[in-house]
């Protein structure tokens, strides 16, 4: 395996990357209030699983939550996606909370619309953006057979 195989792997698996960025902004997590984080493990726990992913779900406990300076609703739920194998750990994190919609947009911030070559929603860039680029890079290394060199824990947590 080359870096140009490899390259191609990637552009093959565009369209699956589009599309899960698509589910995820979808989800409503706006903080405040900040919930449907339920929502939103239902839609990635399923593509870390796909990967050999094993997954715990953390609740952040009630004296945690209410140090958090905010007005916010429902349960402050994390994801702990682990891919183990013999080698050292490295660990990624990523936040699911987006910031409210407060002024007019020419796309629907939920609606994950691809204007352009360019995937409109909030959370595109900060952070969604990010955790569907990685679910595609575990998605290329699975097709293509490859182990990691590291045991990997992803950590996606509520309010950043």
């Amino acid at each position: 395996m080359n870096y140009k195989d490899a390259f191609l792997e990637v552009e093959k698996n565009e369209e699956y990357v589009v599309d899960l960025l698509k589910k995820i902004i979808s989800v409503d997590t706006s903080v405040p209030p900040g919930e449907n984080y339920g929502k939103l493990i239902d839609v990635l726990e399923p593509e870390y699983r796909k990967f050999g992913f094993e997954i715990n779900r953390v609740v952040l406990p009630d004296d945690k939550v209410k140090q958090i300076p905010l007005e916010i609703s429902g349960e402050r739920l994390n994801l702990v996606a682990s891919l183990i194998n013999d080698n050292p750990k490295a660990s990624v994190y990523a936040h699911m909370d987006v910031v409210p919609v407060d002024e007019p947009w020419t796309q629907d911030p939920f609606g994950g619309d691809v204007v352009d070559g360019k995937v409109y929603g909030r959370g595109a860039v900060d952070m969604k953006g990010s955790i569907a680029c990685f679910l595609g890079a575990m998605k290329v290394i699975h097709d293509l057979g490859i182990e990691p060199k590291f045991s990997i824990d992803c950590l996606l947590c509520t309010d950043e």
